[in-house]
C-alpha cells in the first residue's frame, strides 16, 4: 500500500475517534441536564428552595464595614465617690453627669470628649438655677418623695400632678406633656424621656426650670433616629415659687456667667481644662 495512502487512512482513523469523542460526551453532558431538570421537575417549591438555598447561600452583610456595630461606650466618672463638681456652693454628683453623657453617646458620633463636655455644661446649666435658692433644695426633694410615696402606693399620678405641679397649665392637662422627640425639651429631661422605665414615676431630677418628676406611658423607637415617646410630668420651680419660672427664663445666661464653679473629680481637669486649677510651681505658685 503505498505511504501517502497509509497515512491518509490514519489521519482519518484520528479524527473518526475524537469525533466519537466529542459526540459521546456532548451526548452524556446532555442527559445529565436532562436527567437534572428532570429530577427537580417533581420536586414542590419548598424543596427546591432548600436545594438553591445549599448551592446558593445567602450572602450575610457586614454590619461594621456600614458602621451600624456601636461602638463601644468609653467609661466617664465610674470610680468617682462623692460629687464630680460644685456650683456656687452646691454639690453635684456623678449620677446625672454620667447618664446624660451615656444617652449622648447612644446616638450621637462625636468624639467623646465633645459629649463630656456638653453633658457637663447641660448639668451645670442645671445647678446654676437651682443655686439660687440653696434653702429651697431640700424642701422641695422632701416634697417630692412624698409625692412619689403616693404614686407608688396607688394614687393615680395624673391626680398628683393636677394637685401638686407648678407647671402653667398642668390643672387642666394633668402634666400630659403629648408625643415628645428629639430636640424639643431640654438635655437632662430629654435624656430621662429616652431612657427611663415605661410605666413608673421617675425622678425627682432638676433642669434648669426645676425639680421634676415623670411618668413614660410609651415610647417608640422603631426609628432609632426619630424616637418618641409619650410622658406626663409634675413640676417644681426652683425656689418652690411659680413665679420663679420667669425670673429663671429671664437671669439664665446671666447666672450662669457669674456662676463659682469648683472641679472636685480630678477626670475633669482634662474635660474642662479651662475650670481646671492652674498647678503650683516656683514660677507660678498659686
Amino acid at each position: 500500500m503505498p505511504c501517502n495512502l497509509l497515512k491518509l487512512r490514519v489521519t482519518l482513523s484520528a479524527t473518526l475517534t475524537i469525533t466519537a469523542m466529542f459526540l459521546v460526551s456532548m451526548l452524556l453532558a446532555g442527559c445529565g441536564v436532562q436527567s437534572k431538570h428532570k429530577v427537580r421537575s417533581f420536586m414542590n417549591e419548598e424543596e427546591l428552595a432548600e436545594i438553591d438555598e445549599i448551592y446558593n447561600p445567602p450572602v450575610e452583610e457586614d454590619d461594621t464595614e456600614n458602621g451600624d456595630e456601636p461602638r463601644e461606650i468609653e467609661p466617664f466618672l465610674v470610680d468617682v465617690d462623692g460629687p464630680v463638681m460644685r456650683m456656687n456652693g452646691v454639690d453635684i454628683p456623678a449620677e446625672p453627669v454620667i447618664e446624660l453623657y451615656e444617652y449622648y453617646a447612644s446616638f450621637r458620633d462625636d468624639d467623646f470628649i465633645v459629649l463630656k463636655q456638653e453633658a457637663c455644661r447641660e448639668i451645670l446649666q442645671s445647678y446654676s438655677s437651682m443655686s439660687q435658692w440653696p434653702d429651697s433644695i431640700q424642701p422641695a426633694l422632701e416634697r417630692m418623695a412624698e409625692i412619689k410615696a403616693q404614686a407608688e402606693s396607688g394614687v393615680p399620678f395624673v391626680n398628683l400632678v393636677v394637685e401638686n405641679s407648678q407647671e402653667p397649665g398642668a390643672q387642666e392637662g394633668g402634666g400630659d406633656l403629648g408625643r415628645i422627640t428629639r430636640g424639643m425639651m431640654v438635655a437632662p429631661f430629654e435624656a430621662v424621656v429616652f431612657t427611663a422605665p415605661i410605666g413608673e414615676v421617675y425622678g425627682p431630677f432638676p433642669t434648669i426650670f426645676g425639680w421634676h418628676l415623670v411618668e413614660i406611658g410609651s415610647r417608640d423607637e422603631s426609628d432609632p433616629d426619630n424616637p418618641f415617646a409619650e410622658v406626663r410630668h409634675l413640676l417644681l420651680f426652683h425656689g418652690l415659687d411659680p413665679e420663679n419660672g420667669q425670673e429663671i427664663r429671664n437671669n439664665l445666661e446671666r447666672w450662669n456667667n457669674l456662676a463659682d464653679i469648683e472641679i472636685v473629680a480630678e477626670e475633669l481637669n482634662e474635660v474642662l481644662p479651662w475650670l481646671a486649677e492652674p498647678e503650683e510651681t516656683e514660677e507660678n505658685p498659686v
